[in-house]
């Protein structure tokens, strides 16, 4: 099966929803290589899409630039970076992490932090060696899985999980921040531990104070039941905690790949199974005001599809976009407004294009969304 990238998220919204100028585009760059568009970032009217891909000896970084007409203007491959999930932009800055595949596709040598200029230009490059953890845990860390990156205007951090073995349990993970200056030589490691034996990092986001807010899930044992939760924390440029959300009970969790959004008036919006519906089609998503209550805790329903939300996004209106796919006999994309202050839909839009000459039978997914400016 082909896979293509399939640009369908970039919405010109007006001032009305039904005078929506919207465009479908199918691109097959590299001649049926598998690409996945897991990362799009807007600079004025150009649109860069970053990636895993294939290259002749495996995966690799793809990247590409559009005008927001979704006319090409670059493409590019990287064979040199196998890329983790998330890239981020910042200013006139891309930054990549993922494994060298030049040194080595072992993941317990460690990864690269890549900084790219706005032409995909590798302007510098740092390996980092899990051998030369500062604050070793008296037992062998057998993987680093780095997850992505995240800057603000200081300090740049790869974020991601651990694998280790300590000698009572052969699955115990803890998250990892490995801060960098902005000139990508080493600041500190921050080690965030499990409240019992297993943790995941998923993801990252700036709050409106360029504080650094981690999602993660973490397990607990409670009369001797594991019990999962998912939450974030927020860290500053130096590496301390600030504050941690306390969650409620994740009753469902196997999504591969999940987002969370510090709105601009630095409340949470994020997603948890709840325990009523752990097999049907929908999922709970909440407001987290600052101070750690929840706002509003909605059940989104997907009527007889499982959906899963990949994307939440702030719009111009203060409100909110939750991007994702259904699973299921039905799959394809989908993309959903909710209002910020209740977690009502506003509209709601599905893409299944099993008929077009183009597509084929190739899995449509929605990664990213993002609101351009009125009037481009």
């Amino acid at each position: 099966m082909r896979t293509y990238l399939t640009l369908l998220i970039l919405l010109i919204l007006s001032r009305s929803v039904s005078a929506q100028d919207t465009f479908l585009k199918t691109y097959d760059f590299f001649d049926g290589a598998d690409e996945t568009a897991r990362n799009m970032f807007v600079v004025d009217d150009v649109v860069y899409i970053l990636g895993s891909g294939g290259c002749d000896e495996g995966p690799c970084l793809h990247l590409y630039k559009l005008t927001v007409d979704g006319e090409v203007l670059m493409t590019r491959r990287y064979p040199e970076i196998a890329p983790a999930t998330r890239c981020w932009l910042r200013d006139s800055s891309i930054y990549v992490t993922g494994l060298q595949r030049l040194d080595s596709l072992e993941v317990r040598d460690g990864y690269r932090l890549y900084d790219l200029d706005l032409d995909g230009n590798i302007r510098s490059t740092v390996k980092y060696n899990q051998e030369n953890l500062s604050m070793p845990p008296g037992y062998p860390i057998e993987a680093y899985w780095p997850r992505g990156t995240i800057a603000n205007d200081n300090k740049i951090i790869v974020y991601g999980d651990t694998s280790e073995d300590d000698g009572i349990s052969d699955n115990f993970n803890r998250g990892l921040l490995v801060y960098y200056n902005m000139d990508l030589s080493f600041d500190t490691l921050v080690f965030i531990d499990p409240v019992y034996r297993n943790m995941e990092l998923w993801n990252a986001d700036l709050d409106a104070d360029d504080n650094f807010s981690f999602l993660y899930d973490y397990d607990e044992l409670i009369n001797g039941e594991v019990i999962d939760y998912r939450t974030f924390e927020l860290y500053d440029d130096k590496g301390s905690s600030l504050y941690r959300w306390l969650p409620p009970r994740l009753y469902f969790n196997r999504y591969l790949f999940l987002d969370h959004l510090i709105t601009s008036e630095n409340e949470a919006i994020l997603h948890i199974t709840p325990e009523s519906s752990r097999f049907d089609p929908g999922l709970d998503l909440m407001r987290v005001q600052e101070d750690g209550n929840i706002d509003w805790r909605e059940f989104q329903d997907f009527s007889s599809v499982e959906f899963r939300i990949l994307d939440i996004s702030e719009t111009r209106d203060k409100n909110i976009l939750v991007a994702g796919f259904s699973d299921g006999p039905d799959q394809g994309a989908h993309i959903r407004k909710v209002d910020i202050h209740n977690g009502e839909v506003i509209w709601d839009r599905a893409f299944k294009d099993y008929d077009d000459e183009a597509t084929g039978n190739a899995l449509t997914n929605f990664f990213n969304s993002y609101e351009l400016a009125v009037g481009l």
